[in-house]
């Protein structure tokens, strides 16, 4: 499994979204994460194995979506959280097994 991290500095707010490489139509989330960010703000994106789409938003909020697909295994196993802290969010991909 490659898993990779992804640090974001964020000096305007900014649409992340996580999908896997393989997708034809857009499928709908399975996970969506909205909150106000004063920039600069740190964001973390943590344990994925796919591809990350990030892009300049109007405002100053934050928001990430996930879809959840597996090869192999249980999509349904899979969580996505968020963590915020006062510099930012780590957003993190816990698979079967794992807490934090």
């Amino acid at each position: 499994m490659n898993l990779r991290a992804a640090v974001f500095t964020l000096a305007f707010p900014t649409v992340l979204a996580y999908a896997p490489a393989v997708a034809s139509a857009a499928p709908a989330p399975d996970f969506r994460y909205s909150r106000a960010l004063v920039a600069p703000s740190k964001v973390e994106i943590r344990g994925f194995n796919g591809r990350i789409h990030a892009e300049p938003a109007a405002g100053g909020t934050l928001e990430v979506e996930a879809v959840k697909q597996a090869r192999r295994g249980d999509p349904a196993l899979i969580r996505v959280v968020a963590f915020p802290h006062p510099g930012g969010v780590v957003v993190c991909v816990l698979y079967p097994g794992q807490s934090t």
